[in-house]
């Protein structure tokens, strides 16, 4: 639950800086997600809301404050009785590592691309590898007498 905490910490400064560096126009059009951000750092500073399995799995990602901040924003004026259902649906989605990045995948740019690349210029030039890499295979694929159709 402490690495937990702390992580979810070093996130809400790591978008405090961003929110900093945006615009006046920027920040007031993320106010909702600044303030469910701020929610979830509070709730989880000040209570246990999840066990130590679940503080594990979402360990596993790269900004679990925003996976928490994006369930959360719209139940913003219900209160903390609605915080642990929408803990639940976080952990419970399959989709959350095709959603969000884990540390690993983070980690892996960041030590292939560098640790003073932005992680967003890291996952371009992923993307532009693997699209150069899909064409090559497309070519090699259309070499053996394939024929490529837009659904495959």
């Amino acid at each position: 639950m402490d690495k937990l905490r702390e992580r979810i910490e070093e996130n809400y400064d790591e978008l405090r800086e961003e929110m900093l560096s945006r615009s006046s126009e920027a920040v007031f059009d993320s106010a909702m997600s600044i303030a469910a951000a701020t929610d979830v750092l509070f709730y989880m500073s000040t209570h246990d809301w999840v066990d130590e399995d679940e503080a594990a799995y979402l360990l596993d990602f790269s900004n679990p404050l925003v996976m928490i901040a994006e369930a959360w924003e719209e139940h913003l004026n219900s209160g903390d009785s609605k915080f642990r259902s929408v803990l639940e649906s976080v952990l419970d989605n399959e989709d959350n590592e095709e959603n969000y990045m884990t540390m690993v995948m983070e980690s892996e740019l960041r030590e292939k691309h560098g640790y003073d690349v932005p992680i967003t210029e890291a996952l371009l030039c992923e993307m532009a590898e693997v699209g150069s890499r899909y064409l090559e295979l497309q070519a090699i694929y259309e070499g053996l007498g394939a024929d490529v159709c837009d659904e495959e």
